[in-house]
């Protein structure tokens, strides 16, 4: 029986099936993953790159460089995904991901490493856009918003992933080769998703389009109905094109500016800076425990906030926990700051570097972490 021929009883008795789903959301969520390990290998591997990095600026660049490939890559990936596709543009950031780190891996001079991270960036950037867009499109209403929270949880346990490993290899070339792995599998994994029923229709596949749906809501699902929504909904789109003056209209303008701004905010809070060091912040802070232990420590906090974060986010709010998570970052980076000046002047308590980034990464992943993401789908 063909899909066109399947009983329309089944659209109110059958749901659509969530095991596929599941998979393909899990598949694509592996660049989430590896987009953790590119934020947390500095961590671990900073303090074992002293002979190959000459000083504290060459590190310091090593370290930030990457977010300037991600401020390119977003663009990047804007347009490849209207142009190849959301799995032709995943596929497409495995190959620099992994060009990335073949630079690390075999760089013998700062420019190659240097490189690498910028690349790098590209691919974070590209990932950071391509796969919540594609997961939003490929998943049914009832299991959107799971599937969507699944990769700042993936972002953090790449992250947590990256610690663990920087902790028992003691050597920089092997633990990139380590994190290089996720990228691997996920672009293995990628290669076999189904190409978003959305992208296919908006180029004319309609074909295509209704295979690969059914593909994701299986074979007893009848998806006519989605069908004709997604097609009617493509089909205004193609009639009203949307222009830059659209974009002046104070029902358009006023949302862009909030998620702008609340984006600005989420870079603005240090935590990329603190992830990216945070083996070089405990060294400095001479705490009782070894940096990586205390690094694993935070980067666990994180991964358990990220996923009580979830469903806080629709009972609690989403302002009550902005401001909660803005006014818990500052006074935590204030606490930080305070250690630093008395270790200074000669006395400061050593559990305080250690509780301070505990509570500063907590109270990100419930708001400024999560939440710009949700805001901008909505």
């Amino acid at each position: 029986m063909s899909v066109t021929e399947m009983p329309t009883a089944n659209a109110g008795s059958v749901k659509p099936a969530r095991l596929i789903q599941y998979f393909t959301a899990l598949s694509v969520t592996m660049g989430a993953l590896s987009f953790g390990t590119s934020i947390g290998f500095t961590s671990p591997a900073g303090p074992m790159m002293n002979e190959t990095l000459s000083g504290e600026e060459e590190m310091m660049w090593f370290n930030s460089i990457i977010n300037m490939g991600a401020m390119a890559g977003g663009p990047m990936g804007g347009l490849l995904i209207n142009v190849v596709g959301r799995k032709g543009s995943m596929l497409g950031s495995v190959v620099l991901s992994l060009s990335a780190w073949l630079l690390i891996i075999f760089g013998r001079n700062f420019a190659s490493l240097l490189s690498g991270r910028i690349i790098g960036g590209l691919f974070m950037g590209m990932t950071s856009l391509v796969v919540p867009t594609y997961i939003g499109e490929m998943a049914s209403a009832d299991i959107r918003g799971a599937l969507g929270s699944g990769f700042q949880l993936m972002v953090v346990i790449g992250i947590l992933y990256a610690y663990l490993f920087g902790a028992v290899i003691n050597n920089w070339r092997v633990l990139a080769v380590v994190c290089a792995i996720p990228v691997a599998i996920y672009g293995v994994l990628a290669f076999f998703v189904k190409e978003s029923p959305t992208y296919l229709l908006s180029k004319g596949k309609e074909k295509e389009a209704r295979e690969a749906l059914q593909a994701l809501r299986g074979k007893e699902y009848n998806i006519e109905s989605e069908f004709k929504m997604l097609r009617e909904t493509q089909e205004a789109l193609t009639r009203n094109q949307v222009t830059w003056r659209d974009l002046m209209q104070p029902h358009i303008l006023k949302p862009v500016i909030i998620c702008l701004v609340v984006m600005v905010f989420q870079q603005s809070s240090g935590v990329n800076a603190v992830l990216f060091n945070l083996g070089t912040i405990f060294k400095e802070a001479g705490v009782g425990l070894p940096e990586n232990i205390s690094a694993i420590v935070v980067g666990t906090v994180q991964v358990v906030a990220t996923g009580i974060a979830a469903p806080l986010l629709d009972r609690a709010g989403r302002k009550i926990l902005l401001t909660g998570s803005a006014a818990v970052m500052a006074i935590s980076h204030f606490a930080l700051g305070v250690f630093f000046y008395l270790k200074e002047e000669g006395e400061a308590p050593g559990w305080l570097p250690l509780t301070s980034l505990m509570v500063f990464i907590a109270a990100f992943s419930l708001g400024y972490g999560p939440i710009p993401w949700v805001l901008m789908g909505e």
